[in-house]
Formats: structure tokens, sequence, C-alpha cells
């Protein structure tokens, strides 16, 4: 299977997983990969070069990331792989493109 077409299984799945109350927690490895995606997504999305933090914790309410939970942990994956830098007002996004957003969900997800 190429990475896209995992990539999109990845965010696939974590979309059902959010539908179910216990079982995210049992997979926390596709959960974190395809909420990744799920962000990524939406940053690529963007014109923008960068993002205030107001529309970044828009965006990820959106994706139902948990603004106090899981956004740091999400945020802080994103910038070890290089795909995101941030300030504290805004996050500048790295050369990313829409395409490239399920190659990057799978890396993470082996990461």
């Amino acid at each position: 299977m190429d990475e896209r077409t995992q990539g999109a299984w990845i965010i696939h799945h974590t979309d059902k997983l959010q539908d179910m109350k216990y079982a995210a927690n049992d997979y926390e490895t596709i959960n974190l990969a395809g909420k990744c995606g799920l962000l990524l997504s939406s940053l690529a999305a963007s014109e923008e070069k960068s993002i205030s933090k107001e529309r970044l914790n828009t965006l990820a309410k959106a994706a139902h990331i948990s603004l106090k939970m899981e956004l740091p942990v999400i945020l802080d994956k994103l910038e070890k792989q290089k795909l995101i830098s941030s300030s504290s007002t805004e996050i500048h996004i790295l050369g990313l493109t829409t395409s490239a957003t399920l190659e990057h969900t799978t890396s993470i997800f082996y990461d």
C-alpha cells in the first residue's frame, strides 16, 4: 500500500474512532496521526503561509481536536516533522501542499 493510501486509511479510521466513546484510547497511534493529518489538511487548504493562533484554534475545533489536551501534542509533532514553525502569536506553514498531507500523515504514524 502506498503512503497516500495509508494516510487516507489513517484519517478515515481516526474519523470513525471519534464516534466511539472509548475506542480512541486503545488506538492512540492511529488517533494521533489521523488528527495530525486532519489539522495538516486544514492548514494546507489555507492559501496563507502563516495563520493566527485564534484561526488555528478554530481549525482544531472543527477537526474535533481538544485545544488543551491534544493540540499542543499535535503541534509539537508537526514541528518535529518540520511541517510548521510556531511563534507566540502564529503558526508558519512550511511548504505544505494538500496532496502531500496524506504522505505526511503516514510518516507521523510510523514515527
